[in-house]
């Protein structure tokens, strides 16, 4: 986006935001995304050739002819990452996303610090990674980058070094108008965590850049149990039996990929997100969408509940949570466009569904009231 615009966003922050409010900002950084300043360039200058066609369909004729170079390319357009994705064999980008990447005239990733200094003038401070893994040390550098991290002062430096270190171009940066230093611990163990869906037997594994995260089956099958009972305060999953107490932000890295979300308030069903999800529903059947990612408003985290159009179509029912639900009933209405060929194999799902999910449902607060 152009200076006029950024300018204007914190302009907008500094009148609209409250002492308190967040604001969450995710954007291309440099180093990360530097070396694709030729790339950009490049694909500007081929679509340009189009005289014709919408700017994706520009795109996808400048993506060709960027493919074609990949045997011989030019010694300044770098391997990046996005260029060997670009001209890969894994699935092709979608091109509206190309386009409104790299067709821009505008397009100009930001050191962190520079960003962080322009929202300054809006009052704003940052808090931290919205990616939770990237606001632990341990997890990120071999032994020499956490020396010089750590010989850095607080603040735009050790940031700059993450970004040094890490292998990506985008930032999810979240930051507060009036921050108040806190015992960070004690703030994060009254989080109340919730199950998404039922544990699986084994701890999770996450890819961090010096390895693979996980927690050892003691520390593991403890949490997961009392998860599966129900919501939990981190401070009471991290002080149950096991060899050692996990720190918070090791928890939530670990747990926080779609398997847990943290409940605001206590779960029951809501008349506005009950309108949401219905509109939600009606729109995912009126369109015959079944791509794409989805999820139900939750009274109780303030969020979304990730689900497929199945689920959602299911869980809209009527008579869902009656305690005869017949199965095949909800799946005639849930579904009712299928052959006599795919029924039976539906029916089977929705028995599963109505036994997996429907407890997970009425925890999150989001079966139609």
């Amino acid at each position: 986006m152009s200076d006029a615009v950024r300018a204007g966003i914190v302009r907008l922050l500094a009148r609209r935001l409250k002492p308190g409010g967040v604001c969450y900002i995710g954007y291309n950084v440099l180093p990360g995304f530097g070396g694709d300043a030729a790339l950009q360039r490049l694909f500007r200058h081929l679509a340009s050739l189009e005289k014709t066609g919408t700017s994706p369909e520009r795109a996808a004729a400048a993506l060709e002819v960027i493919r074609g170079l990949s045997a011989n390319r030019p010694v300044h357009l770098s391997p990046t990452p996005m260029f060997q994705r670009l001209t890969g064999d894994d699935a092709p980008l979608d091109a509206a996303y190309l386009a409104h990447e790299f067709l821009t005239e505008h397009w100009r990733p930001v050191f962190f610090e520079d960003l962080a200094a322009a929202l300054a003038g809006a009052k704003l401070e940052y808090v931290g990674s919205a990616t939770m893994h990237e606001n632990i040390p341990d997890m990120l550098f071999e032994d020499a980058q956490r020396r010089v991290y750590e010989g850095l002062p607080h603040g735009p430096a050790r940031e700059f070094m993450k970004d040094l270190c890490l292998q990506r171009p985008f930032r999810r940066d979240v930051f507060i108008r009036g921050l108040r230093r806190v015992d960070r611990t004690a703030a994060l163990d009254r989080l109340v965590l919730a199950a998404t869906r039922a544990m699986p037997e084994e701890s999770p594994k996450l890819g961090v850049p010096v390895g693979v995260a996980e927690m050892g089956a003691d520390l593991y099958a403890p949490m997961a149990a009392a998860l599966n009972e129900g919501p939990q305060s981190l401070g009471r999953l991290r002080q149950l039996p096991g060899t050692r107490v996990p720190n918070p932000a090791e928890v939530l890295a670990i747990l926080g990929g779609g398997m847990v979300l943290a409940a605001l308030r206590e779960a029951g069903s809501s008349p506005r997100t009950n309108h949401f999800n219905r509109a939600l529903h009606a729109m995912t059947r009126a369109t015959g969408a079944t791509e794409g990612q989805l999820a139900m408003a939750s009274p109780m985290v303030a969020a979304g509940l990730p689900c497929s159009w199945v689920e959602l179509a299911v869980c809209m029912q009527s008579g869902i949570t009656a305690s005869d639900a017949d199965p095949v009933a909800i799946t005639h209405q849930a579904l009712p466009h299928l052959t006599e060929e795919q029924t039976p194999g539906a029916i089977d799902l929705v028995t599963r569904m109505l036994a997996e999910r429907l407890p997970i449902w009425r925890r999150f607060g989001v079966l139609p009231g």
